[in-house]
């Protein structure tokens, strides 16, 4: 599954005060993160990932990805299977003309068996009830042709997991309701 954010650079964002936002995925295995610096950044814009206070990437704590112009890929994995489900971004802007937009991609493998946790969350991001997303999928995803890929081929299957799941509980529940309950409802 990935996950895109884009953070946009003032000279606000210095390195001693860093722009600093949340990154929120899902549980899983993080294994890359790109770093996508637009051209005319000149050097002067950096970026990194952080979990809680240490440093995830760069590896070497206390540096930054600096370039211009380049998508540098970190490819070293980190797994990520403890609440919060996020990452930090920290940026700086030494640029005092120009704001610069770096944009952070992140590809979490997810297990293959979904707990009953990865479904709370996946929940807890998805901003409609989930019968209204699969039956409204087209609509949502008609003018989205970049994404449609990626929740098509990911996060559709998910969903319908999700709805069998919800069902199978509601079953569940109704097996073991008294016949007043059942009658009330």
């Amino acid at each position: 599954m990935n996950f895109r954010q884009a953070f946009e650079l003032t000279s606000d964002h210095t390195k001693s005060s860093p722009l600093r936002r949340e990154i929120r995925l899902a549980p899983g295995k993080i294994t890359k993160v790109d770093f996508h610096f637009p051209a005319g950044c000149a050097g002067l814009v950096g970026a990194r990932v952080l979990r809680g206070s240490f440093q995830l990437w760069p590896l070497t704590a206390g540096q930054w990805i600096v370039t211009s112009g380049e998508t540098p890929t970190m490819p070293e994995t980190f797994l990520l299977n403890e609440r919060p489900y996020s990452v930090t971004f920290e940026g700086y802007n030494e640029d005092i003309v120009n704001h610069h937009t770096i944009t952070v991609a992140v590809a979490v493998e997810i297990p293959d068996v979904i707990s009953e946790e990865l479904l709370e969350v996946f929940k807890e991001r998805i901003p409609l009830g989930l019968e209204d997303l699969i039956s409204n999928w087209q609509i949502i995803t008609e003018n989205s042709s970049e994404t449609v890929t990626v929740l098509t081929d990911e996060m559709l299957p998910l969903l319908r997991v999700m709805v069998e799941l919800e069902e199978e509980k509601a079953k569940i529940i109704r097996r073991n309701m008294s016949t007043e309950e059942l009658s009330r409802m």
